[in-house]
C-alpha cells in the first residue's frame, strides 16, 4: 500500500486535518507521500510502519504537537521540509544506519528538539537543515559527510558544543550563523576554506 505518490493528486492524503490527534497507519504501508500530515497541527505521535522506505517531501512540516518520531530502517533520505515547524518535536531516533542525505530544511524550526545523533551512513546535510533549532544544546558530525549546506544550522541559539570529524573541506556560508552559545567547536584538518559568516 502506497499513501499517496510523488507528482500525484494522492499527495497530502491528510493535509491539514487540524483535529488529528493520532492515527495507525496499516503495516502493509511502503510509501508516505509529499504533504501527507502537513499542517496536523494536533498530531502528537505516530508510527511509521517498518516497510516503509520512501518518504515524502513536507511530509509533517507545520505538525507542532508531534512530540516523537522514529524513522525506519530502510529509509535512506530525509525529504526536503519533512519535519520542518515540529516545534514540540523533542525526539528524533533513526532505527539503521542507511541515511545517506539529510534535505533542504528537514527539521528547521524544530525549536524543542535538544539533542540529535546523525546517523554515520549520512554523506550530505543540505542548507537550512537544522537551522532555528533553538533548543539544539551540541552536535557531532559524523565522519565521512563530505557536504554541509549554507545556514544548516544557523540560528541554534543554544548551541554550545560541535564535533566536525573528517570529510567536509568547506564550512559553507552562514553555517553557524547566530549560534550566539557556542564555545566549543572541533574542526578537522582536512578543511580548506570557511565559508562567508560561517561562525558570525
Amino acid at each position: 500500500i502506497r499513501i499517496g505518490r510523488n507528482g500525484s493528486s494522492y499527495d497530502g492524503v491528510f493535509y491539514e486535518c487540524i483535529s488529528l490527534s493520532s492515527i495507525t497507519i496499516p503495516e502493509t504501508v511502503e510509501f508516505l507521500g509529499n504533504d501527507t500530515f502537513r499542517g496536523c497541527s494536533s498530531l502528537t505521535s505516530i508510527n511509521i510502519p517498518e516497510k516503509v522506505s520512501e518518504l515524502g517531501h513536507t511530509l509533517f512540516s507545520g505538525c507542532s504537537s508531534l512530540v516523537a518520531i522514529e524513522i525506519p530502517k530502510g529509509i535512506t533520505y530525509i525529504p526536503d521540509s519533512a519535519f520542518s515547524g515540529c516545534s514540540s518535536l523533542e525526539s528524533v531516533i533513526f532505527k539503521g544506519n542507511r541515511i545517506d542525505r539529510i534535505g533542504y530544511s528537514a527539521f528547521r524550526g524544530c525549536s524543542t528538539l535538544k539533542s540529535i545523533t546523525i546517523p554515520k551512513s549520512v554523506t550530505k546535510i543540505d542548507q537550512t537543515a537544522f537551522e532555528n533549532c533553538t533548543s539544539l544544546n551540541q552536535i557531532t558530525i559524523p565522519e565521512g559527510v563530505e557536504s554541509i549546506g549554507s545556514a544548516a544550522f544557523r540560528g541554534c541559539t543554544s548551541l554550545k558544543n560541535v564535533v566536525i570529524n573528517e570529510g567536509p573541506k568547506v564550512l559553507s556560508s552562514s553555517l553557524f550563523y547566530g549560534c550566539s552559545s557556542l564555545n566549543s567547536i572541533s574542526i578537522p584538518d582536512g578543511v580548506t576554506e570557511l565559508g562567508t559568516h560561517a561562525f558570525y
